[in-house]
């Protein structure tokens, strides 16, 4: 089966690195606060405090936001849901029209977010992890054909 086992260069846009801007409502309000990368999002949502969305959406880059998370006072439940809010993140990139097509494009080959930072629960190091990010992309793609 062929394999993208890395998301650079052309499939950098699989990457929660990449620019896809997407809006939250907050909760119990009007306000709205837009997150430019899927990676600003998932890191603002280990906290449940609301000035910790807004200054995680305002981080120049996704890998400051990155490193900002290893500051906040992660949620109890957060175990728990991580992997449901990255599919709910996925779920709104992949509504770009743009991406969404890139996605498409990809066909029925098997995605691995292979990295070199033994980040073995969202991708796989060395050929060894759980691939969640790869899988996850794979069922939207699916979904997104049916």
């Amino acid at each position: 089966m062929e394999t993208i086992d890395h998301f650079r260069g052309k499939y950098g846009f699989l990457s929660n690195m990449s620019p896809s801007p997407m809006t939250m409502k907050v909760p119990g309000s009007n306000q709205e606060i837009i997150f430019p990368t899927v990676e600003h999002y998932y890191v603002a949502m280990k906290s449940m405090r609301l000035d910790d969305w807004v200054r995680i959406s305002q981080i120049a880059n996704p890998g400051e936001a990155k490193r900002a998370g290893r500051r906040l006072l992660i949620r109890q439940d957060w175990d728990k849901i991580k992997l449901t809010v990255m599919e709910q993140a996925l779920r709104a990139k992949f509504r770009i029209p743009e991406l969404r097509d890139k996605l498409l494009a990809t066909d029925d080959v098997m995605l691995i977010e292979g990295n070199t930072w033994n980040d073995t629960f969202w991708g796989m190091c060395r050929g060894v992890g759980h691939n969640h990010l790869g899988r996850l992309l794979m069922a939207i793609r699916h979904e997104l054909r049916t």
